[in-house]
């Protein structure tokens, strides 16, 4: 939790670096970083002997259009949403608010699930919100 964290922060410090150095669009610089981590992640998988069955479990009936549509949605939309509030305000308050990503789950777990939040869920959730709002407002 904590070395992804601190990936995370590290990324997002480095991206709105080069977008302002460079120019680099949020969708660029989103597009490169993917490329990037693509690239790691099938180095990897093949250095580590895993390569064949990723690509057999990647092609495997119906799972290349879910990974489409779920790449559509998180790694291209979601970073390149993030990068973009990164490149418009504070590195510390577009990161707050990209925290609020498990708050944003439990509407979409009773829609998609029908599973029912606990209350201590929606009281952590509202407590998250709150603390967020008085961030952002000042």
């Amino acid at each position: 939790g904590v070395a992804a964290a601190t990936g995370q922060a590290a990324g997002l410090v480095l991206s709105k670096g080069v977008m302002t150095d460079t120019g680099l669009s949020p969708l660029a610089t989103a597009s490169i970083r993917m490329a990037a981590g693509a690239v790691l992640v099938w180095a990897l998988a093949v250095a580590s002997g895993r390569g064949r069955a990723m690509l057999g479990a990647a092609t495997a009936p119906g799972i290349p259009l879910a990974i489409v549509a779920a790449t559509a949605v998180g790694p291209v939309g979601g970073m390149w949403l993030s990068l973009y509030a990164v490149a418009h305000t504070e590195t510390a308050v577009a990161a707050t608010l990209m925290a609020l990503v498990p708050v944003m789950i439990i509407p979409l777990v009773v829609v998609l699930h029908r599973e029912r939040p606990t209350a201590r869920a929606v009281l952590g959730a509202l407590l998250a919100i709150g603390g967020v709002a008085l961030l952002v407002s000042r």
